[in-house]
Protein backbone atom coordinates (compact mmCIF):
# COMPACT_ATOMS: atom_id res chain seq x y z
CA UNK A 1 0.00 0.00 0.00
CA UNK A 2 2.73 2.61 0.88
CA UNK A 3 4.24 1.85 -2.90
CA UNK A 4 0.99 2.50 -4.74
CA UNK A 5 0.42 5.76 -2.52
CA UNK A 6 3.90 6.80 -3.37
CA UNK A 7 3.64 6.00 -6.89
CA UNK A 8 -0.31 7.88 -6.97
CA UNK A 9 2.05 10.98 -7.93
CA UNK A 10 3.20 9.43 -10.94
CA UNK A 11 0.44 8.21 -12.14
CA UNK A 12 -1.35 11.69 -11.81
CA UNK A 13 0.82 13.15 -13.66
CA UNK A 14 1.27 10.38 -16.29
CA UNK A 15 -2.40 10.33 -17.00
CA UNK A 16 -3.05 13.83 -16.87
CA UNK A 17 -0.06 14.38 -19.67
CA UNK A 18 -1.40 11.57 -21.89
CA UNK A 19 -4.91 10.90 -21.74
CA UNK A 20 -6.67 13.52 -19.68
CA UNK A 21 -4.32 15.93 -22.34
CA UNK A 22 -4.25 18.41 -19.46
CA UNK A 23 -1.48 21.42 -19.79
CA UNK A 24 1.80 20.55 -18.08
CA UNK A 25 1.96 23.28 -15.41
CA UNK A 26 -1.67 21.82 -14.72
CA UNK A 27 -0.79 18.03 -14.63
CA UNK A 28 2.22 19.02 -12.89
CA UNK A 29 0.70 20.80 -9.80
CA UNK A 30 -1.13 18.04 -9.52
CA UNK A 31 0.80 15.63 -9.07
CA UNK A 32 3.08 18.26 -6.56
CA UNK A 33 -0.60 18.10 -4.56
CA UNK A 34 -0.43 14.41 -4.36
CA UNK A 35 2.88 13.91 -4.04
CA UNK A 36 2.25 15.94 -0.53
CA UNK A 37 -0.62 13.91 -0.06
CA UNK A 38 1.68 10.85 -0.12
CA UNK A 39 4.36 12.35 1.87
CA UNK A 40 1.40 13.04 4.90
CA UNK A 41 0.48 9.44 4.63
CA UNK A 42 4.06 7.57 4.35
CA UNK A 43 5.48 9.94 7.55
CA UNK A 44 7.73 11.96 5.66
CA UNK A 45 5.70 15.46 5.36
CA UNK A 46 8.15 16.43 7.88
CA UNK A 47 8.55 20.49 7.60
CA UNK A 48 11.83 20.37 6.91
CA UNK A 49 11.94 17.56 4.27
CA UNK A 50 9.21 19.53 1.92
CA UNK A 51 10.97 22.87 2.45
CA UNK A 52 14.36 21.25 1.81
CA UNK A 53 12.75 19.54 -1.41
CA UNK A 54 10.95 23.17 -2.25
CA UNK A 55 13.97 24.82 -2.09
CA UNK A 56 16.13 22.40 -4.26
CA UNK A 57 13.61 22.06 -6.71
CA UNK A 58 13.01 25.59 -7.36
CA UNK A 59 17.15 26.33 -7.64
CA UNK A 60 17.05 23.02 -10.14
CA UNK A 61 14.34 24.35 -11.57
CA UNK A 62 15.99 28.07 -12.45
CA UNK A 63 19.16 26.50 -13.54
CA UNK A 64 17.26 24.29 -16.05
CA UNK A 65 15.70 27.77 -17.46
CA UNK A 66 18.74 29.33 -17.31
CA UNK A 67 19.16 27.25 -20.51
CA UNK A 68 15.46 27.30 -21.26
CA UNK A 69 14.88 30.57 -21.94
CA UNK A 70 18.10 31.90 -24.47
CA UNK A 71 17.13 28.50 -25.89
CA UNK A 72 13.84 30.22 -27.27
CA UNK A 73 15.10 33.58 -27.79
CA UNK A 74 17.57 32.43 -29.88
CA UNK A 75 15.54 30.11 -31.89
CA UNK A 76 12.79 32.87 -32.37
CA UNK A 77 15.61 35.62 -33.62
CA UNK A 78 16.66 32.56 -35.76
CA UNK A 79 12.91 32.16 -37.28
CA UNK A 80 12.79 35.77 -37.46
CA UNK A 81 15.93 36.21 -39.64
CA UNK A 82 14.87 33.43 -42.07
CA UNK A 83 18.43 32.05 -40.88
CA UNK A 84 16.57 28.49 -40.63
CA UNK A 85 15.16 28.28 -44.20
CA UNK A 86 18.33 29.87 -45.75
CA UNK A 87 19.82 26.76 -43.77
CA UNK A 88 17.44 24.31 -44.80
CA UNK A 89 17.98 25.45 -48.54
CA UNK A 90 21.48 25.18 -48.46
CA UNK A 91 21.35 22.10 -47.15
CA UNK A 92 19.41 20.23 -49.65
CA UNK A 93 21.74 22.02 -52.35
CA UNK A 94 24.42 19.98 -50.93
CA UNK A 95 22.29 16.44 -50.41
CA UNK A 96 18.90 15.90 -51.75
CA UNK A 97 18.29 12.74 -49.64
CA UNK A 98 15.77 13.71 -46.96
CA UNK A 99 16.59 10.82 -44.52
CA UNK A 100 20.66 12.11 -44.88
CA UNK A 101 19.42 15.30 -43.74
CA UNK A 102 16.96 13.67 -40.89
CA UNK A 103 19.77 11.90 -39.35
CA UNK A 104 22.29 14.70 -39.64
CA UNK A 105 20.06 16.79 -37.87
CA UNK A 106 17.80 14.27 -35.59
CA UNK A 107 20.64 12.25 -34.55
CA UNK A 108 24.67 13.34 -34.84
CA UNK A 109 24.17 17.05 -34.77
CA UNK A 110 21.94 16.52 -31.76
CA UNK A 111 24.53 13.98 -30.14
CA UNK A 112 26.86 16.67 -30.60
CA UNK A 113 25.34 19.44 -29.05
CA UNK A 114 24.64 17.37 -26.33
CA UNK A 115 28.21 16.06 -25.83
CA UNK A 116 28.85 19.96 -24.96
CA UNK A 117 26.19 21.73 -23.61
CA UNK A 118 22.92 19.33 -22.82
CA UNK A 119 19.81 21.13 -20.76
CA UNK A 120 17.84 20.45 -23.51
CA UNK A 121 19.84 22.62 -25.82
CA UNK A 122 20.00 19.59 -28.44
CA UNK A 123 16.20 19.49 -28.93
CA UNK A 124 15.57 23.66 -28.48
CA UNK A 125 18.46 23.78 -31.97
CA UNK A 126 17.63 20.42 -33.80
CA UNK A 127 14.25 20.24 -33.69
CA UNK A 128 13.66 23.52 -35.26
CA UNK A 129 15.93 22.36 -38.05
CA UNK A 130 13.74 19.47 -38.74
CA UNK A 131 10.61 21.52 -38.90
CA UNK A 132 12.40 23.93 -41.18
CA UNK A 133 12.85 20.87 -43.34
CA UNK A 134 9.26 19.71 -43.69
CA UNK A 135 8.67 17.54 -40.81
CA UNK A 136 5.83 18.28 -38.59
CA UNK A 137 6.25 19.51 -34.99
CA UNK A 138 5.53 16.79 -32.98
CA UNK A 139 7.47 14.30 -34.88
CA UNK A 140 10.49 16.93 -35.25
CA UNK A 141 10.82 16.87 -31.66
CA UNK A 142 10.13 13.11 -30.87
CA UNK A 143 13.17 12.08 -33.28
CA UNK A 144 15.42 14.63 -31.92
CA UNK A 145 14.67 13.18 -28.27
CA UNK A 146 15.33 9.52 -29.58
CA UNK A 147 18.44 10.24 -30.96
CA UNK A 148 20.55 12.16 -28.49
CA UNK A 149 19.46 10.76 -25.91
CA UNK A 150 22.24 8.32 -25.94
CA UNK A 151 25.05 10.97 -24.63
CA UNK A 152 23.29 11.81 -21.49
CA UNK A 153 25.67 10.12 -19.62
CA UNK A 154 29.08 11.26 -20.79
CA UNK A 155 27.64 14.14 -22.80
CA UNK A 156 27.56 17.96 -21.19
CA UNK A 157 31.46 16.89 -20.17
CA UNK A 158 30.41 13.52 -18.33
CA UNK A 159 28.27 15.21 -15.74
CA UNK A 160 25.66 12.15 -15.16
CA UNK A 161 29.03 9.76 -15.36
CA UNK A 162 30.60 11.82 -12.11
CA UNK A 163 27.25 11.93 -10.53
CA UNK A 164 26.80 8.39 -10.44
CA UNK A 165 30.85 7.94 -9.37
CA UNK A 166 30.01 10.01 -6.84
CA UNK A 167 26.85 8.58 -5.77
CA UNK A 168 27.47 4.85 -6.63
CA UNK A 169 30.11 4.90 -5.29
CA UNK A 170 32.01 3.75 -8.60
CA UNK A 171 34.79 1.81 -7.08
CA UNK A 172 36.13 -0.47 -10.49
CA UNK A 173 35.78 3.09 -13.05
CA UNK A 174 37.25 1.60 -15.92
CA UNK A 175 34.81 -2.01 -15.74
CA UNK A 176 31.73 0.47 -15.22
CA UNK A 177 32.88 2.48 -18.41
CA UNK A 178 33.35 -0.26 -20.46
CA UNK A 179 29.67 -1.67 -19.61
CA UNK A 180 27.97 1.60 -19.89
CA UNK A 181 29.80 2.57 -23.00
CA UNK A 182 28.43 -1.05 -24.23
CA UNK A 183 25.50 -0.80 -22.99
CA UNK A 184 25.32 2.87 -24.59
CA UNK A 185 26.24 1.95 -27.67
CA UNK A 186 23.09 -0.38 -27.95
CA UNK A 187 20.62 3.18 -27.07
CA UNK A 188 22.76 4.68 -29.92
CA UNK A 189 22.46 2.19 -32.61
CA UNK A 190 18.70 1.69 -31.72
CA UNK A 191 18.40 5.28 -31.55
CA UNK A 192 19.12 5.70 -35.07
CA UNK A 193 17.17 3.05 -36.46
CA UNK A 194 14.12 4.14 -34.78
CA UNK A 195 14.57 7.94 -35.90
CA UNK A 196 14.93 6.01 -39.69
CA UNK A 197 11.87 3.92 -38.78
CA UNK A 198 10.07 7.09 -37.97
CA UNK A 199 10.90 8.73 -41.16
CA UNK A 200 10.29 6.21 -43.41
CA UNK A 201 9.90 2.50 -42.40
CA UNK A 202 11.52 -0.57 -43.89
CA UNK A 203 12.22 1.12 -46.71
CA UNK A 204 13.95 4.09 -45.25
CA UNK A 205 15.95 1.46 -42.79
CA UNK A 206 17.12 -0.48 -46.29
CA UNK A 207 18.23 2.43 -47.52
CA UNK A 208 20.11 4.28 -44.81
CA UNK A 209 21.53 1.18 -42.93
CA UNK A 210 25.00 1.71 -44.38
CA UNK A 211 25.30 5.42 -42.93
CA UNK A 212 23.35 4.42 -39.78
CA UNK A 213 25.85 1.60 -38.78
CA UNK A 214 28.93 3.69 -39.81
CA UNK A 215 27.95 6.58 -37.39
CA UNK A 216 27.33 4.24 -34.40
CA UNK A 217 30.18 2.57 -34.78
CA UNK A 218 32.10 5.77 -34.57
CA UNK A 219 29.44 7.59 -32.12
CA UNK A 220 28.63 4.37 -29.92
CA UNK A 221 31.93 2.39 -30.43
CA UNK A 222 33.96 5.34 -30.14
CA UNK A 223 32.51 6.63 -26.31
CA UNK A 224 33.39 2.82 -25.82
CA UNK A 225 36.63 3.52 -26.54
CA UNK A 226 37.57 6.89 -25.11
CA UNK A 227 35.64 6.37 -22.08
CA UNK A 228 38.24 4.03 -20.85
CA UNK A 229 40.90 6.95 -21.45
CA UNK A 230 38.96 9.98 -20.54
CA UNK A 231 35.23 9.41 -19.34
CA UNK A 232 34.78 13.79 -20.22
CA UNK A 233 35.03 13.72 -23.36
CA UNK A 234 34.41 10.49 -24.29
CA UNK A 235 30.35 11.47 -25.73
CA UNK A 236 32.43 14.88 -27.18
CA UNK A 237 35.54 13.30 -29.01
CA UNK A 238 33.94 10.46 -31.30
CA UNK A 239 30.81 13.04 -31.94
CA UNK A 240 32.45 15.82 -33.53
CA UNK A 241 34.52 12.76 -35.43
CA UNK A 242 30.90 11.46 -36.50
CA UNK A 243 30.02 15.16 -37.88
CA UNK A 244 32.86 15.55 -40.06
CA UNK A 245 32.48 11.97 -41.25
CA UNK A 246 29.09 12.58 -42.20
CA UNK A 247 30.20 15.61 -44.36
CA UNK A 248 33.12 14.07 -45.84
CA UNK A 249 30.38 11.48 -46.94
CA UNK A 250 28.33 13.81 -48.53
CA UNK A 251 30.82 15.74 -50.09
CA UNK A 252 32.53 12.46 -51.74
CA UNK A 253 29.26 11.57 -53.14
CA UNK A 254 27.25 9.65 -50.78
CA UNK A 255 23.98 9.90 -49.76
CA UNK A 256 23.32 12.80 -52.17
CA UNK A 257 21.03 12.12 -54.46
CA UNK A 258 17.69 12.73 -54.18
CA UNK A 259 15.49 10.54 -52.24
CA UNK A 260 12.77 10.85 -50.09
CA UNK A 261 9.74 8.62 -48.18
CA UNK A 262 5.81 10.10 -48.61
CA UNK A 263 5.94 9.96 -44.93
CA UNK A 264 3.21 10.95 -42.76
CA UNK A 265 5.73 12.91 -40.81
CA UNK A 266 6.78 15.01 -43.65
CA UNK A 267 4.74 18.84 -43.74
CA UNK A 268 5.62 19.43 -47.07
CA UNK A 269 4.84 17.98 -50.87
CA UNK A 270 8.35 16.76 -51.67
CA UNK A 271 7.24 18.02 -55.00
CA UNK A 272 8.01 21.51 -53.70
CA UNK A 273 11.65 20.09 -53.14
CA UNK A 274 12.63 17.90 -56.01
CA UNK A 275 12.36 18.40 -59.78
CA UNK A 276 10.70 16.19 -62.14
CA UNK A 277 14.04 14.36 -63.15
CA UNK A 278 15.30 14.01 -59.68
CA UNK A 279 11.88 12.34 -58.46
CA UNK A 280 12.66 9.69 -61.46
CA UNK A 281 15.17 8.02 -59.53
CA UNK A 282 14.94 6.32 -56.76
CA UNK A 283 13.04 9.23 -55.16
CA UNK A 284 10.30 9.23 -56.88
CA UNK A 285 9.42 5.29 -56.02
CA UNK A 286 6.28 5.18 -54.64
CA UNK A 287 6.83 2.05 -52.11
CA UNK A 288 4.41 1.71 -49.69
CA UNK A 289 7.20 2.99 -47.02
CA UNK A 290 5.48 1.86 -43.78
CA UNK A 291 2.73 1.26 -41.75
CA UNK A 292 3.03 4.98 -40.33
CA UNK A 293 2.25 6.23 -43.71
CA UNK A 294 -0.75 7.24 -43.21
CA UNK A 295 -2.50 10.16 -45.58
CA UNK A 296 -5.27 10.39 -42.75
CA UNK A 297 -3.25 11.31 -40.33
CA UNK A 298 -4.08 14.72 -38.77
CA UNK A 299 -2.66 17.90 -39.76
CA UNK A 300 -0.03 18.71 -36.79
CA UNK A 301 0.02 22.36 -36.51
CA UNK A 302 2.94 23.83 -38.03
CA UNK A 303 5.51 26.08 -35.53
CA UNK A 304 4.59 29.68 -36.08
CA UNK A 305 6.70 31.71 -38.91
CA UNK A 306 6.84 35.38 -39.45
CA UNK A 307 5.64 37.30 -42.77
CA UNK A 308 9.11 38.43 -43.47
CA UNK A 309 10.17 34.47 -43.21
CA UNK A 310 6.95 33.23 -45.44
CA UNK A 311 8.20 35.82 -47.75
CA UNK A 312 11.48 34.90 -48.08
CA UNK A 313 10.44 31.03 -48.80
CA UNK A 314 7.94 32.06 -51.36
CA UNK A 315 11.25 34.09 -52.96
CA UNK A 316 13.34 31.31 -52.53
CA UNK A 317 10.53 28.30 -54.31
CA UNK A 318 9.73 30.75 -57.22
CA UNK A 319 13.59 31.65 -58.11
CA UNK A 320 14.94 28.24 -57.64
CA UNK A 321 17.94 30.01 -56.13
CA UNK A 322 20.19 28.81 -53.70
CA UNK A 323 21.38 30.44 -50.59
CA UNK A 324 25.50 31.22 -51.39
CA UNK A 325 28.10 29.49 -49.01
CA UNK A 326 28.60 32.99 -47.14
CA UNK A 327 24.68 33.07 -46.69
CA UNK A 328 24.99 29.88 -44.93
CA UNK A 329 28.30 30.77 -42.87
CA UNK A 330 26.61 33.60 -41.93
CA UNK A 331 23.01 32.03 -40.62
CA UNK A 332 25.18 29.02 -39.25
CA UNK A 333 27.55 31.79 -37.35
CA UNK A 334 25.40 31.50 -34.10
CA UNK A 335 25.87 27.63 -33.98
CA UNK A 336 29.35 28.04 -34.80
CA UNK A 337 29.64 30.73 -31.78
CA UNK A 338 27.40 28.32 -29.79
CA UNK A 339 30.27 25.02 -30.11
CA UNK A 340 33.11 27.84 -29.90
CA UNK A 341 32.11 29.09 -26.76
CA UNK A 342 31.52 25.59 -25.15
CA UNK A 343 34.26 24.44 -26.23
CA UNK A 344 36.53 27.20 -24.62
CA UNK A 345 34.29 27.21 -20.74
CA UNK A 346 33.82 23.35 -20.81
CA UNK A 347 36.80 21.64 -22.17
CA UNK A 348 39.94 24.21 -22.29
CA UNK A 349 41.72 22.88 -18.56
CA UNK A 350 41.46 25.40 -15.61
CA UNK A 351 38.50 27.25 -17.56
CA UNK A 352 35.57 25.61 -16.24
CA UNK A 353 37.36 25.71 -12.67
CA UNK A 354 37.82 29.28 -12.59
CA UNK A 355 34.22 30.20 -13.89
CA UNK A 356 32.39 27.52 -11.76
CA UNK A 357 33.16 30.15 -8.97
CA UNK A 358 31.02 32.65 -10.10
CA UNK A 359 27.43 31.78 -8.53
CA UNK A 360 23.78 33.50 -7.57
CA UNK A 361 21.92 31.49 -5.95
CA UNK A 362 24.27 28.24 -5.99
CA UNK A 363 23.36 28.26 -9.88
CA UNK A 364 26.78 28.77 -11.76
CA UNK A 365 26.67 31.91 -14.19
CA UNK A 366 29.16 31.59 -16.07
CA UNK A 367 29.73 28.05 -16.19
CA UNK A 368 26.96 26.78 -17.14
CA UNK A 369 24.81 25.99 -20.32
CA UNK A 370 22.92 28.82 -20.57
CA UNK A 371 25.74 31.23 -20.24
CA UNK A 372 26.63 29.79 -23.99
CA UNK A 373 23.44 29.91 -25.47
CA UNK A 374 22.87 33.71 -23.76
CA UNK A 375 26.03 35.02 -25.27
CA UNK A 376 24.96 32.93 -28.84
CA UNK A 377 21.81 34.61 -28.61
CA UNK A 378 23.11 38.27 -28.49
CA UNK A 379 25.69 37.00 -31.29
CA UNK A 380 22.61 36.22 -33.34
CA UNK A 381 21.01 39.40 -32.88
CA UNK A 382 23.84 41.58 -33.50
CA UNK A 383 25.22 39.57 -36.21
CA UNK A 384 21.80 39.23 -38.18
CA UNK A 385 21.21 43.41 -37.84
CA UNK A 386 24.47 43.93 -39.41
CA UNK A 387 23.38 41.47 -42.66
CA UNK A 388 20.08 43.34 -42.28
CA UNK A 389 18.18 40.27 -42.29
CA UNK A 390 16.69 41.29 -38.40
CA UNK A 391 15.48 45.33 -37.65
CA UNK A 392 13.57 46.25 -34.32
CA UNK A 393 10.38 45.40 -35.37
CA UNK A 394 11.69 41.81 -35.59
CA UNK A 395 13.41 41.89 -32.61
CA UNK A 396 10.35 42.75 -31.16
CA UNK A 397 8.40 40.58 -32.60
CA UNK A 398 11.06 37.62 -31.92
CA UNK A 399 10.74 38.78 -28.05
CA UNK A 400 7.08 38.74 -28.22
CA UNK A 401 6.23 35.03 -29.33
CA UNK A 402 9.56 33.79 -27.14
CA UNK A 403 8.02 35.43 -23.93
CA UNK A 404 4.22 34.05 -24.74
CA UNK A 405 5.73 30.92 -25.04
CA UNK A 406 7.70 30.78 -21.77
CA UNK A 407 5.12 31.22 -19.36
CA UNK A 408 3.92 27.77 -19.44
CA UNK A 409 7.21 25.90 -20.09
CA UNK A 410 8.31 27.83 -17.08
CA UNK A 411 5.64 27.39 -15.33
CA UNK A 412 5.42 23.29 -16.19
CA UNK A 413 9.34 23.41 -15.35
CA UNK A 414 9.21 24.62 -12.32
CA UNK A 415 6.17 22.33 -11.04
CA UNK A 416 7.42 19.26 -12.43
CA UNK A 417 11.21 19.93 -10.84
CA UNK A 418 9.81 20.73 -7.35
CA UNK A 419 7.59 17.51 -7.23
CA UNK A 420 10.08 15.28 -8.37
CA UNK A 421 12.28 17.22 -5.50
CA UNK A 422 9.59 16.66 -2.90
CA UNK A 423 9.34 12.91 -3.73
CA UNK A 424 13.00 12.21 -3.55
CA UNK A 425 13.73 14.00 -0.24
CA UNK A 426 10.22 13.12 1.61
CA UNK A 427 11.74 9.34 0.76
CA UNK A 428 9.08 8.40 -1.78
CA UNK A 429 11.63 7.40 -4.52
CA UNK A 430 13.61 5.07 -2.09
CA UNK A 431 10.28 3.49 -1.16
CA UNK A 432 9.40 3.12 -5.13
CA UNK A 433 12.48 1.68 -5.32
CA UNK A 434 12.51 -0.61 -2.77
CA UNK A 435 9.37 -1.94 -4.13
CA UNK A 436 10.81 -2.94 -7.19
CA UNK A 437 13.79 -4.72 -5.84
CA UNK A 438 11.50 -6.57 -3.37
CA UNK A 439 8.93 -7.57 -5.90
CA UNK A 440 11.90 -9.20 -8.67
CA UNK A 441 13.75 -10.61 -5.71
CA UNK A 442 17.25 -12.85 -7.14
CA UNK A 443 15.41 -11.79 -10.42
CA UNK A 444 16.36 -8.22 -10.05
CA UNK A 445 19.09 -7.65 -12.72
CA UNK A 446 16.96 -7.37 -15.97
CA UNK A 447 15.15 -4.55 -14.24
CA UNK A 448 17.59 -2.25 -12.90
CA UNK A 449 17.77 -0.03 -16.60
CA UNK A 450 14.35 0.24 -16.34
CA UNK A 451 14.29 1.74 -12.54
CA UNK A 452 16.89 4.33 -14.02
CA UNK A 453 14.75 4.86 -17.02
CA UNK A 454 12.25 5.00 -14.42
CA UNK A 455 13.95 7.62 -12.40
CA UNK A 456 15.17 10.12 -15.28
CA UNK A 457 11.61 10.31 -16.83
CA UNK A 458 10.66 11.45 -13.03
CA UNK A 459 13.07 13.90 -12.60
CA UNK A 460 13.72 14.88 -16.42
CA UNK A 461 17.49 14.23 -16.35
CA UNK A 462 20.15 11.23 -16.41
CA UNK A 463 22.40 12.72 -13.70
CA UNK A 464 19.65 13.59 -10.98
CA UNK A 465 18.77 9.73 -11.71
CA UNK A 466 21.89 8.63 -10.62
CA UNK A 467 22.34 10.92 -7.83
CA UNK A 468 18.93 9.58 -6.61
CA UNK A 469 19.35 5.67 -7.52
CA UNK A 470 23.14 4.82 -8.00
CA UNK A 471 23.37 4.40 -4.29
CA UNK A 472 20.49 1.92 -4.22
CA UNK A 473 21.66 0.18 -7.25
CA UNK A 474 25.03 0.03 -5.77
CA UNK A 475 23.18 -2.06 -2.48
CA UNK A 476 21.12 -4.08 -4.74
CA UNK A 477 24.28 -5.63 -6.25
CA UNK A 478 25.92 -6.39 -2.85
CA UNK A 479 22.56 -8.05 -1.80
CA UNK A 480 22.04 -9.80 -4.75
CA UNK A 481 26.11 -10.85 -4.49
CA UNK A 482 26.01 -9.37 -8.03
CA UNK A 483 28.67 -7.09 -9.80
CA UNK A 484 28.24 -3.75 -8.70
CA UNK A 485 29.80 -2.73 -11.96
CA UNK A 486 27.33 -3.64 -14.16
CA UNK A 487 24.43 -2.72 -12.32
CA UNK A 488 25.24 0.69 -11.95
CA UNK A 489 26.35 0.46 -16.22
CA UNK A 490 22.52 -0.68 -16.33
CA UNK A 491 21.19 2.19 -13.94
CA UNK A 492 22.93 4.90 -16.20
CA UNK A 493 22.35 3.48 -19.77
CA UNK A 494 18.46 2.98 -18.52
CA UNK A 495 19.16 6.44 -17.37
CA UNK A 496 20.24 7.91 -20.85
CA UNK A 497 17.34 6.37 -22.52
CA UNK A 498 14.97 7.75 -19.82
CA UNK A 499 16.52 11.08 -20.72
CA UNK A 500 14.14 10.77 -23.77
CA UNK A 501 11.01 10.86 -21.99
CA UNK A 502 11.52 13.61 -19.01
CA UNK A 503 8.41 15.71 -19.16
CA UNK A 504 10.41 19.16 -18.82
CA UNK A 505 12.49 18.42 -21.90
CA UNK A 506 9.60 17.65 -23.79
CA UNK A 507 8.05 20.52 -22.73
CA UNK A 508 10.69 22.24 -23.80
CA UNK A 509 10.99 20.69 -26.96
CA UNK A 510 7.00 21.27 -27.68
CA UNK A 511 8.08 25.08 -26.37
CA UNK A 512 10.55 25.44 -28.98
CA UNK A 513 8.24 24.52 -32.18
CA UNK A 514 5.44 26.11 -31.74
CA UNK A 515 3.22 22.99 -30.69
CA UNK A 516 2.89 23.79 -26.91
CA UNK A 517 -0.27 21.57 -25.49
CA UNK A 518 0.76 18.19 -27.47
CA UNK A 519 2.99 16.75 -24.86
CA UNK A 520 0.92 14.05 -24.63
CA UNK A 521 1.15 12.91 -28.99
CA UNK A 522 5.16 12.96 -27.89
CA UNK A 523 5.14 11.42 -24.95
CA UNK A 524 3.14 8.24 -25.28
CA UNK A 525 5.63 7.04 -27.94
CA UNK A 526 8.32 8.10 -26.35
CA UNK A 527 7.50 6.32 -23.42
CA UNK A 528 7.43 2.99 -25.65
CA UNK A 529 10.85 3.41 -26.72
CA UNK A 530 12.30 4.12 -23.69
CA UNK A 531 11.11 1.32 -21.82
CA UNK A 532 11.80 -1.22 -24.82
CA UNK A 533 15.40 0.16 -25.22
CA UNK A 534 15.63 -0.39 -21.05
CA UNK A 535 14.20 -3.76 -21.41
CA UNK A 536 16.76 -4.71 -24.10
CA UNK A 537 19.80 -3.39 -21.72
CA UNK A 538 18.16 -5.56 -18.83
CA UNK A 539 18.50 -8.75 -21.30
CA UNK A 540 21.84 -7.87 -22.19
CA UNK A 541 23.11 -6.77 -18.64
CA UNK A 542 21.51 -10.24 -17.39
CA UNK A 543 23.56 -12.28 -20.44
CA UNK A 544 26.77 -10.56 -19.62
CA UNK A 545 26.18 -11.64 -15.44
CA UNK A 546 25.33 -15.38 -16.67
CA UNK A 547 28.54 -15.40 -18.74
Amino acid sequence: MEWIVCFAPVAVLFVGITFVRAKIPAAAGTGLIVSLVAAAIIGGIGESRVLEGAETGISSALSILYAVWPAMFLYDILRESGAFETLRTFAQSLTQDMLALVLLFAWVFSSFLQSITGFGVPVAVCAPFLVALGIRPVPAVTMTLIGHSWGNTFGTLGMAWDALVQMGPVENTSATALFAGGLLWVVNLSGGMIVTGIYGGRRALRHGLPLILLMSIIMGGGQTAVSLVDTTVACFLPSTIALVAFALLIKFGFYKKPWHCDSWVSEIDPATIYSDDARSGDAGNQEEATVLNRKDEPQAEASPRSTAQLRYEGAIRQSGCTPSLHEAALCASPFAFLVAISLVIFVVPGVRESVSTVQVGGIQIVGHAGFALLASCLFASIVMTRANRLDARKRIDACREALRRLWSASAGIILLVIMARVMQTTGQMQILAEGVASATGSAYLPFAPALGTFGAFITSSNMSSNILLAGFQHAMANSLGGNPALLLAAQTAGGAAGAAIGPSTILLGAATVGATGREGEMLKPLLAVSFAQAAVLGIIAWAISAV
